[in-house]
């Protein structure tokens, strides 16, 4: 069945870039790109190009990351709808390709359009992604849409490493803010 060799495959990618062996995951994403291509899923397809994008970012290279995700994602919002889970991701994933490339304020709609539904939908390394653009994005206010209290809700549905790796990158963000007392309040509590 292409479409469980496929998602076996992205699975096991998503597991290297955890140890992060990013050679390794680029040749399970290989694995998976072979096999969905024996495929009609839309979801296995966007499945797929969301985990090459993920082995792009982590290895620096969000062009092509924004060029995988923008090409899957209109076959996926066609065949599956503007709501599927999948096509949150790919916007999820998408804000952080579009952040790296400089690209604020479409970062910002993407990161926007996933964060309605990252809670339910998608893996640590995938939400990981979504994370890192919206806490750059966060402007230090408490009620600001990308502020703790809306990212610490998703985070708690995912494992305890989302939850750790979310704090570091607010911690990190608040000293951008130059709120150090703050971030060390944040670093304490993780501890």
């Amino acid at each position: 069945d292409p479409l469980a060799i496929a998602t076996v495959a992205a699975a096991a990618a998503a597991a290297e870039l955890v140890l992060e062996d990013v050679l390794a995951a680029r040749r399970h994403v290989q694995q998976a790109k072979a096999a969905i291509t024996r495929s009609s899923s839309s979801y296995g397809r966007a499945w797929v190009a969301i985990m090459d994008a993920c082995v792009e970012l982590t290895d620096g290279e969000p062009m092509a990351a924004d060029k995988l995700l923008a090409q899957a994602r209109v076959p996926a919002a066609e065949s599956l709808g503007e709501e599927a889970g999948i096509v949150s991701t790919l916007d999820f994933v998408h804000a952080r390709a579009l952040l790296d490339l400089g690209r604020t304020e479409a970062a910002r709609l993407k990161a926007l359009a996933g964060l309605a539904r990252a809670g339910v939908h998608g893996l640590t390394e995938t939400t990981f992604q979504g994370f890192v653009a919206c806490v750059a994005l966060w402007d230090g206010t408490d009620d600001d849409v990308f502020g703790p209290a809306a990212l610490d809700a998703v985070a708690r549905s995912y494992t305890p490493r989302a939850q750790r790796a979310l704090s570091v990158l607010q911690v990190q963000r608040l000293l951008c803010l130059g709120r150090v007392a703050d971030a060390q309040v944040l670093a304490r509590r993780q501890l």
